[in-house]
């Protein structure tokens, strides 16, 4: 069965949630309903009635406002804007107010005012544009990082970011594109798998590499207050120096355990080489001079390995610090060619110094840099053949601002496989001597460390069974250097 009923104008205008009034056309007031009665007695304390000239009774600060939007909806215009509104009695508002006009036969017959109080949207409105500013401030200044606001298709609302400024991209540049596009223009479409996570409402978080950097990013799903999805937040920070430091620490811990085979194992030896010795000392007293010598090498051999090992630990502090000294480099090496004379005896070799200036002044750290060519020299007389020839030379480059110091031998050499590792710690290129000396795998990484402190430069030129010439360049100081520290 039809039910017929008749809704008058002034029915549907009472039931409106809005503020409702209707005018003619010279602004006098035809119907309203309560809500827009009370708003003007509310906010300028005055009751309104039908017949009312209502820009003849509004206060005279607020006439020309009203009046102004009215004559031009009597144009035939639909006036609609956004205001604050302050009244007579102190009540502040945000308004919204549209006057509508009634045209019949191209004239303006009423025009209809809706009026509403937006106060509280505006206020939440305000506040999303409080939060988007403080968001993109934040994500402004947080080191390496990104973030991303997406609505509920996942497209950009906000992008802000350090690390995209970085790069050289204006995150705003980003808004309004959709981040499955973002990430496939960026090469990263293995993010589309958790972004779809995100949209299932699952937390994801995901770690990646793209070109020289690693990132971590988390994905969240952003909920109203019905736990609806109705947008994603994803926060990208750059995490490579966290990743080299972890490199770092494993290659430390690779390290410590490293020391500790080589003290369980290298030290045992000669240790035990000594218990061994005293033992015989005991029983054989008439043999003693001949114990006591092989006692002293094992001593020396444990005491090297734990030099080596106090030495590499020493070196590798970030906050170490090398102090130097006025040398003169020609008598220094000579001096440490004398020293080592006696091993390159027992094997009957020939150690050769030559310069090609009778002084050359430099600056180092005596102690540090004899270790250097020792340990050179050590390892040229271990992989030299009996009766073979070792060449030293220091060279003043022509400029005198540079020095070149060689270390040539005539021995095994260097397989082209080991010169790549040939100066890292506890390296593999480590090999024991022509006559079976022990190496323990420290003393090249000791002396590349060492040079480098130095700021100098260390290389090789090896051919297996040829021979092996280890090179390291260092700077002279200037003539004024040079007069002023003798000075001192």
């Amino acid at each position: 069965m039809l039910i017929n009923f008749k809704l008058d104008m002034q029915t549907f205008i009472d039931n409106s949630d809005d503020m409702i009034g209707i005018f003619d056309a010279d602004f006098r007031i035809i119907s309203y309903n309560q809500k827009l009665a009370n708003s003007f007695f509310q906010s300028d304390n005055f009751r309104i009635k039908v017949g009312m000239n209502l820009g003849e009774a509004l206060p005279i600060d607020k006439r020309k406002f009203w009046t102004d939007q009215f004559t031009r909806a009597l144009k035939g215009e639909t006036v609609k804007c956004e205001f604050p509104y302050e009244g007579s009695t102190g009540q502040f508002y945000y308004m919204e107010n549209m006057y509508k006009p009634i045209i019949e036969k191209n004239e303006v017959l009423y025009v209809i005012q809706i009026l509403k109080v937006v106060t509280l949207r505006k206020k939440f409105e305000e506040k999303i544009q409080t939060s988007e500013r403080s968001y993109r401030h934040l994500a402004s200044n947080i080191p390496n990082s990104n973030l991303f606001m997406l609505d509920d298709k996942f497209n950009v609302i906000v992008a802000s970011g350090t690390d995209l400024k970085r790069k050289g991209y204006e995150p705003e540049k980003f808004t309004g594109k959709n981040m499955y596009d973002i990430a496939d223009q960026f090469g990263l479409k293995m993010l589309w798998d958790y972004f779809d996570k995100a949209r299932d409402g699952v937390d994801s978080q995901i770690e990646y590499k793209t070109g020289d950097d690693y990132y971590i990013d988390d994905i969240i799903p952003v909920r109203d207050e019905m736990s609806k999805i109705n947008g994603y937040l994803i926060y990208s920070r750059r995490i490579t120096q966290q990743k080299l430091n972890e490199k770092k620490l494993e290659n430390i811990n690779r390290s410590k355990d490293n020391i500790l085979g080589i003290v369980a194992h290298d030290l045992r030896n000669p240790i035990s080489a000594i218990l061994g010795l005293a033992d015989l000392i005991k029983n054989d007293v008439n043999n003693a001079d001949k114990y006591f010598e092989l006692i002293n090498r094992s001593c020396k051999t444990a005491l090297n390995i734990i030099s080596d090992l106090l030495d590499i630990s020493d070196l590798d502090r970030t906050d170490y610090r090398m102090k130097k000294e006025s040398t003169e480099l020609v008598s220094f090496i000579s001096g440490i060619i004398q020293s080592n004379s006696f091993l390159a005896k027992d094997k009957e070799l020939t150690i050769n110094f030559k310069s090609n200036i009778p002084k050359i002044d430099i600056d180092i750290n005596q102690s540090k840099f004899s270790r250097v060519i020792n340990n050179l020299l050590v390892n040229a007389i271990k992989f030299s053949n009996r009766k073979a020839d070792i060449l030293v030379s220091a060279e003043a480059q022509t400029d005198r601002e540079k020095v070149i110091i060689k270390v040539q031998d005539n021995g095994i050499g260097i397989p082209d496989s080991m010169k790549s590792i040939i100066f890292d710690k506890f390296t593999k290129a480590s090999r024991r001597g022509t006559e079976g000396e022990k190496s323990l795998g420290l003393g090249m990484s000791i002396v590349k460390r060492i040079v480098e402190l130095h700021n100098g430069h260390i290389w090789l030129e090896s051919k297996e069974n040829v021979g092996t010439t280890i090179f390291i360049e260092l700077s002279l100081p200037s003539e004024e250097e040079t007069i002023r520290i003798e000075d001192v």
